[in-house]
């Protein structure tokens, strides 16, 4: 197994999941009688939307500094003080 750094190749390529979308997710926007129309494609849309609209609001912008923050608090004294 091949070291990259710390972690291993296959750790390098361990996927996180971001977002996780339910009909539960759905019924605060919409009635449940709406919600419980809608059908397993249409929730496959309504999550590929989702993902588009997060990444064109420039989530990936953002990541450098979340990875940031995430460290800082790794570093400071007491594991969770914000540093900026």
């Amino acid at each position: 197994m091949t070291q990259i750094g710390f972690a291993s190749q296959e750790e390098w390529s361990t996927v996180y999941e971001v977002m996780l979308l339910t009909r539960a997710d759905i019924q605060h926007v919409v009635s449940v009688a709406q919600t419980d129309s809608l059908t397993d494609a249409d929730m496959h849309e309504i999550a590929r939307l989702v993902k588009e609209a997060i990444e064109e609001a420039g989530i990936w912008e953002e990541l450098p500094y979340i990875v940031r923050f995430v460290l800082q608090q790794k570093e400071s004294p007491n594991g969770k003080e914000p540093l900026w």
